[in-house]
């Protein structure tokens, strides 16, 4: 009797300790992936299969510069990332 109590012990102990090690684990292998994915319904931080056809085909590093100044409408700014962390990403 004590047998079965001492082993319903040691499953309820190391379930959550097998749940943290999976979720650490998945979250080691996918941090080594970047990707990310585009939830506005407009489609607005997703390229286009000709815009990535194009870029392909391309033989060098593309710079964009974009020149912002003056008072932005709302729906601009909605746009515009909270930080810059846009800047460096690759198709």
């Amino acid at each position: 009797m004590h047998i079965k109590l001492f082993s319903g012990t040691i499953k309820k102990q190391v379930k959550p300790a097998v749940q943290i090690i999976i979720v650490i684990l998945t979250a080691i292998i996918l941090s080594s992936f970047f990707f990310r994915i585009d939830l506005t319904s407009e489609k607005r931080y997703t390229l286009s299969a000709y815009s990535k056809r194009v870029l392909k085909k391309l033989n060098d590093v593309v710079f964009i510069r974009v020149y912002l100044d003056g008072d932005l409408n709302i729906p601009f700014l909605k746009g515009m990332p909270p930080d810059s962390s846009i800047r460096h990403e690759r198709v």
